[in-house]
């Protein structure tokens, strides 16, 4: 069984004349319309199992075409493990003369950049690309610099906002006309900060068990502007946050206060059981291949996406 914590605001759109649909953007499972309100943020309520079957009957859409293909690059399944289907293996620049190594799956009008935890690689998200392509999103995973295949610039300072914009920038050169920005761990604090730099803005950001001290591991030179905390202060991008109860890495009081210091229109916050596990663990299932939060993400992020 797993555990929800509505927003302490209400999930609705503020100062903007309307509130999201109940059926796309409040939904709290594929079984399950709207989710109980709750006023502490100590008091869960509970979902039914995840009605996803093991195997999508949808099929995976080929991979998409991009001005930055790399053939040359091992391919996810190779590198990863199943799924077995082709990726799209890019090769993109960004600033500092990096170069990031990534892969893109499905096609679609929201293109979704996924940020992983340390100490990475990208593989982590394979399964989670191929469950987004599967249900109509481009996805494209990447290694940060200085992770994975990635390069590491040893001149460059750490500019992981940089590197997400570069990564949204082969999106929508792809034919992405909404961007989302997913994070877990690590990911995650990069996420706050990339939704509130990022220029344009991302349609909506995903943040799974951010460890908010966690941007020292990032690679090149420490920066001291790597503040999730602070940029929270400023987060006006519909945001979802999530963690686990007990995190031994990223704790329910920190998400808690980022949560509270974020402005966005559209913002919700949940909270699992300790057995979810961190990161981008808790999207895996127990009884069936994904958990709920699987589709807790994507129909946030296409609720958000059509405002």
């Amino acid at each position: 069984m797993r555990w929800l914590l509505v927003p302490l605001m209400p999930y609705a759109l503020v100062g903007c004349g309307g509130s999201v649909s109940s059926t796309a953007a409040s939904r709290t499972s594929t079984t399950t319309p709207t989710a109980a309100t709750s006023t502490s943020p100590s008091t869960p309520t509970t979902t039914p199992p995840e009605a996803i079957p093991t195997n999508p009957a949808v099929p995976t859409p080929p991979p998409p075409h991009s001005q930055f293909a790399d053939r040359s690059l091992q391919q996810p399944r190779d590198r990863c493990g199943t799924p077995n289907n082709p990726a799209t293996t890019v090769r993109f620049p960004a600033s500092g003369g990096a170069k990031l190594d990534g892969a893109l799956v499905g096609r679609g009008p929201i293109g979704v950049v996924l940020l992983h935890q340390f100490p990475g690689p990208m593989c982590g998200w394979w399964q989670y690309a191929e469950y987004l392509a599967q249900h109509g999103f481009e996805a494209l995973l990447f290694d940060f610099r200085c992770f994975g295949s990635s390069s590491c610039p040893s001149h460059d300072q750490a500019d992981p906002v940089a590197d997400v914009s570069a990564a949204a920038t082969v999106l929508r050169r792809s034919g992405a006309r909404k961007i989302a920005v997913i994070g877990a761990s690590m990911g995650g604090a990069v996420a706050v900060l990339a939704a509130d730099r990022m220029k344009p803005s991302p349609a909506a950001m995903v943040d799974l068990s951010g460890q908010m001290d966690d941007l020292s591991l990032l690679g090149g030179a420490a920066s001291p502007s790597l503040n999730p905390g602070e940029a929270a202060a400023e987060l006006h991008v519909p945001s979802l946050f999530v963690v686990a109860q007990h995190d031994a890495y990223a704790s329910l009081s920190e998400m808690t206060g980022i949560y509270r210091r974020s402005q966005p229109p559209i913002k919700r916050m949940i909270v699992e059981p300790v057995t979810s596990g961190h990161g981008w663990d808790m999207l895996n299932g127990v009884a069936t291949t994904w958990s709920p939060l699987a589709s807790i993400v994507t129909g946030f992020i296409t609720a958000a996406a059509r405002r």
